[in-house]
């Protein structure tokens, strides 16, 4: 007789925490920048009416979701070009005013 042993995919789980750490940042600007483009912390299944949070912000790794918040992550990390450039023209203007 064989046995058959099932395999367990491990799901990994991706917490704020774990972004926090990606892009530098601190846990709860990753959540207020995510509150700030309409993202809400998903459900927990099978919580209704029990204690503990009834929504956690983590992804699987792999998921539509958590590519979608890598993107905001990842644009409000990096400035986009046009900011960059906003940017530079503010300081020479600072500059120019300064020699007058």
């Amino acid at each position: 007789m064989v046995k058959r042993v099932k395999e367990v995919k491990e799901v990994r789980i991706i917490t704020v925490k774990d972004l926090a750490e990606e892009f530098d940042l601190a846990s709860a600007v990753v959540r207020r920048v995510l509150r700030a483009e309409g993202l809400r912390a998903p459900q927990i299944p099978d919580n209704e009416g029990k204690f503990g949070p009834r929504a956690k912000y983590e992804w699987q790794e792999g998921s539509e979701e958590l590519k979608q918040v890598r993107k905001i992550l990842a644009e409000y990390v990096e400035p986009s070009e046009e900011e960059e450039e906003a940017e530079e023209a503010e300081v020479v203007d600072e500059d120019e005013e300064e020699g007058e």
